[in-house]
């Protein structure tokens, strides 16, 4: 019994001096403090007139501005995707000109030539003569544009077409038919009689060899990059492929078919509103799929500016104190970058906040600042001095 009676008084004893602690803590507490922690009012209580706010947490510590800036959703590239399309020249043999039947004679006594003109369309190439003899007596000899091409006896009825030179052939040509002298027999005549006489060649038709697509750029002083992606399907044999934008060429070669090609675009191609987009080819089909117009624009930022007076400036750093940046943030945990006066001040934190001196980043009269970059976002942003 006389145990137990001992334990109660010292338990009481303990509990006084608990208590005794407990108010001696709060007599030495700092009156703003003690005034928080009673609730009460003090005269730095914020809102008071004349009396700057006093933010919890840090009673050395005034705030000079406060606010909750604006959070833009970074810019993603803008993709316009064009539709597939098939641009090709056609090569097919067409006859250039031709006749029913070609004769000429020759003797000592007279002479027969036979002309036969024909034009050579735009992309013409592998021109040839063929003809079919049904008489024949000397050499016939052939010239093409003045220059002689053929000079030989033909001895079968239907000889392989002859090419005609390429470095002879222009727009407008003339081939001139004639025949052999007959020599010492002065009693005699050459001849050749000809028919289905012909001149033929392969035409390319560039008809569909280009295509012309139209984008729309609006606000073009916002782009800061631009590039044409593409794939190209091949039909052998491809030739080359000419991409120009507003007249200017911005891809020529001959693509890896089936592999994605990229082409940055310069700025000062591109126009406001409508652009032209021009593909074509010289020779073979290719089919432009996957391609698209891809816009880069620079990053908006969320401006916010407060002013620091002379006065309060130069007391701040005669005192030795200095200027502090608070970021609050819709949770603990944070990473970001924060720009003052065109000064970045990166920060991860693993708080709900984040504070840092910022006295060598601000300047005398308006400051600068905008949230670049934070996750998660910012929602209350606070300059504090002391």
């Amino acid at each position: 019994m006389v145990w137990a009676k001992k334990a109660q008084a010292g338990a009481a004893v303990l509990v006084v001096l608990i208590a005794l602690l407990i108010v001696l803590y709060v007599l030495f507490l700092p009156p703003d403090q003690r005034a928080i922690l009673l609730g009460e009012d003090t005269p730095s209580q914020p809102g008071q007139p004349g009396v700057p706010p006093v933010t919890p947490g840090t009673p050395s510590m005034q705030v000079l501005y406060s606010t909750q800036p604006t959070i833009i959703t970074p810019r993603g590239p803008e993709q316009r995707n064009l539709p597939v399309f098939t641009i090709r020249t056609v090569t097919s043999g067409n006859v250039l000109s031709e006749r029913s039947g070609v004769v000429v004679e020759r003797s000592v006594f007279h002479q027969d030539t036979q002309p036969m003109t024909f034009s050579l369309p735009e992309g013409a190439e592998n021109v040839y003569l063929s003809y079919i003899v049904r008489d024949s007596k000397g050499a016939l000899r052939i010239r093409l544009n003045d220059q002689v091409i053929y000079d030989s006896v033909v001895s079968q009825r239907q000889p392989s077409p002859l090419r005609l030179p390429t470095n002879l052939l222009e727009e407008h040509n003339e081939l001139e038919f004639s025949v052999s002298s007959v020599g010492f027999r002065f009693w005699d005549t050459n001849r050749y009689a000809l028919s289905e006489v012909r001149i033929t060649g392969d035409v390319t038709s560039s008809e569909f060899a280009d295509y012309t697509q139209r984008v729309v750029v609006r606000d073009k002083e916002s782009v800061d990059a631009a590039q044409l992606v593409f794939v190209a399907e091949c039909q052998e044999p491809a030739g080359r492929l000419v991409a120009r934008l507003n007249g200017q060429t911005v891809y020529s070669g001959v693509p890896e078919c089936g592999f994605p090609i990229s082409v940055d675009l310069g700025i000062s191609r591109i126009n406001e509103d409508e652009n032209t987009l021009t593909w074509s080819v010289d020779a073979g089909q290719y089919t432009i799929y996957d391609a698209s117009f891809i816009i880069h624009r620079t990053p908006e930022l969320a401006l916010d500016s407060f002013i620091i007076s002379q006065e309060l400036y130069n007391r701040v750093i005669s005192e030795g104190k200095n200027f502090h940046m608070r970021l609050t943030f819709q949770e603990p945990g944070a990473q970001g970058v924060v720009r003052v006066n065109n000064e970045e001040l990166a920060f991860r934190t693993n708080r709900l906040a984040f504070t840092a001196p910022i006295t060598s980043y601000v300047r005398p009269g308006q400051n600068m600042v905008s949230v670049l970059e934070s996750n998660p976002h910012v929602v209350a942003m606070e300059v504090l001095y002391g």
